[in-house]
């Protein structure tokens, strides 16, 4: 007889993660009977799905590295397989990208000027200041400006910005370099 093996569709079991750097994470919970998985992504400016990865059936989680593009939405589906058994698909995950803003910084006399561009569809934007200590701190928070001057520096030293963007309730990936200035 034939050996029938049902693979059910894997449970996505978080929404899809922004990493540093632009890269997203998806996670599903494993699945009775898979021995890898098969994960699948298609771009809002695609026509259909291509797919990224097959995994063995200990991982189940699988970070896209190639997601890149501001704006565009993109899908995720995963499927269990089995030899040449390949199961349901999982329902779709969707993830809005957006990439990081850097700043521009520029140092006058005691005074560091940082500006940035608006992002469309912003809510608001916080810039952050990286403390001598390593540390980062919220310098700035709010919707309506575009530029800020920071007082709070001295000559003969390096100050290193980051700026986080939020928009539809998501933020942009924290870039730890930032943007360096020297006074």
């Amino acid at each position: 007889g034939v050996d029938l093996i049902y693979l059910a569709p894997p449970k996505i079991s978080n929404p899809p993660e922004t990493l540093e750097d632009n890269k997203i994470e998806i996670s599903w919970e494993s699945v009775k009977g898979a021995n890898q998985y098969k994960i699948y992504r298609q771009a809002s400016t695609e026509k259909s799905y291509s797919r990224l990865a097959t995994v063995d059936a200990d991982v189940t989680k699988y970070v896209d590295k190639t997601a890149k593009k501001d704006g565009i939405t993109y899908f995720y589906t995963v499927r269990a397989a089995n030899g040449t058994t390949t199961g349901l698909t999982s329902q779709r995950m969707e993830k809005t990208l957006f990439a990081t803003r850097k700043p521009t910084a520029s140092c006058l006399g005691e005074t560091v000027t940082v500006k940035w561009e608006a992002v469309e569809g912003a809510e608001s934007y916080k810039l952050f200041k990286q403390n001598t200590d390593g540390n980062w701190q919220v310098v700035y928070s709010g919707a309506d400006e575009f530029e800020y001057v920071d007082t709070d520096v001295s000559s003969g030293n390096k100050y290193i910005y980051s700026l986080v963007v939020e928009r539809n309730g998501e933020y942009s990936s924290f870039d730890t370099k930032g943007v360096t200035v020297y006074c």
